[in-house]
């Protein structure tokens, strides 16, 4: 099924722990990766343990913390936004806003831990700079440190983009009690009426 490449089953359990959102797996998807890394024998086996756990961690910041968590947040910020104005409205009460934002809130705070878990896989992987600037190392291992680099720097580029849209829906949810209409975007307040 996968070539010559060795399969344990532990990686195997830290896939379906990502599939399955088991939280508590999926935290030790990077001391696990860091345990077979200093395990290796050889610089190319450590450098192919931290490709897998960089592969592991980019689909889980693209897919994962981006697209569905993200652009979940991000809805909801503009439900919300949107309900506000029409309860201005409408001169209506909105007492049935205050568990939205208690949601968007705790999602924010686990996402924002999500990414202190960015910090972990950036101190692990650091060890792969020390493998490359190695005099010794042969061409397969310099070629497996370029991958693992371009992951790692996407992997940046992801946790950057993350934290941005955390940063716009935080921005959405203060300006939705500011704005007259409570609708903002980056732009400013977002005028709905004529």
């Amino acid at each position: 099924v996968c070539g010559d490449a060795v399969v344990r089953h532990g990686t195997v359990l830290l896939s379906l722990a990502d599939a399955n959102g088991m939280v508590t797996l999926q935290a030790l998807s990077i001391p696990y990766a860091a345990g077979l890394s200093q395990s290796a024998t050889t610089p190319v086996r450590k450098l192919s343990c931290l490709k897998k756990l960089a592969d592991q961690q980019f689909e889980r910041i693209f897919f994962s913390y981006i697209l569905e968590t993200a652009v979940q947040l991000n809805i909801q910020a503009t439900v919300y936004s949107i309900c506000i104005a029409m309860c201005k409205l409408t001169k209506a009460t909105h007492e049935l806003q205050s568990l939205g934002p208690f949601s968007m809130v705790v999602s924010l705070l686990m996402t924002f831990l999500k990414l202190l878990e960015a910090k972990d896989f950036f101190q692990v992987v650091a060890v792969a700079e020390q493998i490359a600037a190695s005099p010794d190392v042969c061409e397969s291992t310099r070629s497996n440190h370029s991958a693992l680099a371009y992951k790692v720097h996407a992997i940046r580029l992801g946790c950057a983009l993350l934290f941005g849209s955390l940063l716009y829906v935080v921005a959405k949810l203060l300006m939705a009690q500011s704005c007259e209409d409570a609708v903002w975007n980056i732009t400013g307040c977002v005028t709905l009426h004529a």
